[in-house]
Parts: C-alpha cells; sequence; structure tokens
C-alpha cells in the first residue's frame, strides 16, 4: 500500500525501517529535515505504534513540515508495550512534525480487503466549509455494516455492533469480512469503538509494537 501511494503521489520515499527490526531514525531525521529545508511538502505514513516508537525515539525533537504535508497512521493504537489514546497521539505528532490535528488521518484496513477507510477530516479540510466529526468514509463500492455479535444481523443506525465489511473490489478473494471490530454508522461514515471485549488483538500496529517493542 505504501509502495503504490509513492508510484501515484509521491517523487521519491524514504523507509526509515532496519533489518533488525528498528526504525532508522537517522533516515527518517534526514528525510524531515529536507522537507523542512526544502519547504517540500511531505507525507509522513505508518503504523501507529511505528510512528509513537519514532516519536520516542527523536527524544523531543520538534520539526515544521512545510503546509501542504501530511500524516496517516493505520492500525490500532493499543499495543504491549505502550497504551496511547487516539487523540493524543494525533496530539503528539501535531507537535512534533507541525502538521495541523485534520491533516493527520488514521486508515482502516486489512490484508484481506482491497479497500481501505480513511478518516474524514483531511477531506473536510479541504474540500468542505467546516470540519466534521472524525469518522471513517466509506467508498460507494464498499458496504460497511455494524452487526448484533450474536444474530449478525444488522443493527440499527447508530447503535453499535460488530463490523462486517462487504468489498465489491475483492474480485480474486472472498467477498465479505466479518471482523470482531465493535463500529457505529450515522450518515454513512464509520466510528470505530475498539474491539470486541476478550477478542484476540490483531493488526499491523500490535505486530510492529512488538517488533519494536522488544529492542525499547
Amino acid at each position: 500500500m505504501l509502495g503504490r501511494f509513492t508510484e501515484w503521489f509521491g517523487s521519491e520515499a524514504t523507509w526509515a525501517y532496519r533489518e533488525d527490526d528498528r526504525i532508522d531514525l537517522e533516515a527518517l531525521s534526514g528525510a524531515l529535515e529536507a522537507a523542512q529545508g526544502e519547504r517540500a511538502p511531505l507525507a509522513l505514513l505508518g503504523t501507529s505504534f511505528a510512528l509513537v516508537h519514532a516519536l520516542d525515539g527523536l527524544q523531543g525533537r520538534r520539526f515544521a513540515l512545510p503546509e501542504g504535508s501530511r500524516i496517516m497512521q493505520t492500525g490500532g493504537y493499543k499495543g504491549r508495550s505502550r497504551v496511547l489514546e487516539p487523540a493524543a497521539l494525533r496530539q503528539a505528532l501535531s507537535e512534533a512534525f507541525g502538521v495541523p490535528d485534520p491533516l493527520i488521518v488514521a486508515e482502516y484496513g486489512m490484508t484481506e480487503l482491497s479497500s481501505q477507510l480513511y478518516e474524514t477530516t483531511l477531506r473536510d479540510a479541504l474540500l468542505a466549509d467546516a470540519i466534521g466529526p472524525r469518522r471513517l468514509w466509506v467508498p460507494g463500492w464498499v458496504r460497511a455494516e455494524p452487526v448484533d455479535p450474536s444474530t449478525l444481523l444488522a443493527v440499527a443506525e447508530g447503535q453499535a455492533g460488530l463490523l462486517r465489511i462487504d468489498d465489491a473490489a475483492n474480485l480474486d478473494s472472498v467477498a465479505a469480512v466479518q471482523t470482531s471490530d465493535l463500529a457505529r454508522l450515522e450518515d454513512g461514515q464509520l466510528t470505530l469503538l475498539g474491539r470486541l471485549e476478550g477478542a484476540t488483538p490483531r493488526g499491523c500496529a500490535l505486530a510492529a509494537d512488538s517488533a519494536l517493542g522488544r529492542r525499547c
């Protein structure tokens, strides 16, 4: 996914991840400093807890990324080495890199899906008169429904349920994925509410946190 982002939207990419499962802080700092010096907008992309470990490694350093820069985080927030709530992580990222809160967005996706869902604040900042609630925008070819945990029937709009996703872009794979993520659907957009109690933690952010946390 990140490779496609670079191919479609970027001029070059810096991969700040070393083979020994550590963040390459020198490469990361170099890319941030170059963008800052050249006044070239930069997109900082990573799992939520890779970004947490990057913040730890930078030890309070501050950058002023140029106007037009964005941050995208993917994966859950709660790992094994640290716990950081979404708003606190966005604030820390904004302070460290000089990117306004609405331009820091979360992505929701998984290996089993061809499509991803992105928070709406970036779209609102660019296209709307006002920034609305921070929710996940659902593409027109995706059906995202919260369902009752017991019956797996769709719940009423505004009620919490387990998120089920039908992805029409999955041409050569499963058509639907039943998750253990709790969500609420309002006005065609999703609010994630965390994992069902007792469900197995999953996600790329947890994998990154496990690898990086062993070496912190």
